[in-house]
């Protein structure tokens, strides 16, 4: 949390420079975050035959909202 800080102080007291060492930092602590997080999940879907279950919850998610949009849809036709 304290990086982030420390990148906003930088950018308020237009300190670009150190600025933009940190940003880049941080966006490649995400990412490389992100590429061992998605590096597991495919490894188990192909070795343990492990089913993506986080898939499954973000299509159940949208459908809810799409059924969402049509009950709001509707209520202002009455």
């Amino acid at each position: 949390m304290t990086e982030i800080v420390d990148f906003l102080n930088n950018v308020t007291t237009k300190n670009f420079v150190e600025a933009e060492k940190q940003f880049t930092e941080l966006l490649n602590d995400k990412l490389s975050s992100r590429l061992d997080d998605e590096k597991v999940r495919v490894a188990n879907k192909v070795f343990n035959n492990v089913t993506d279950d986080v898939e499954d919850e973000v299509e159940l998610s949208d459908e809810s909202e799409e059924e969402h949009l049509e009950v709001e849809v509707e209520d202002e036709d009455i």
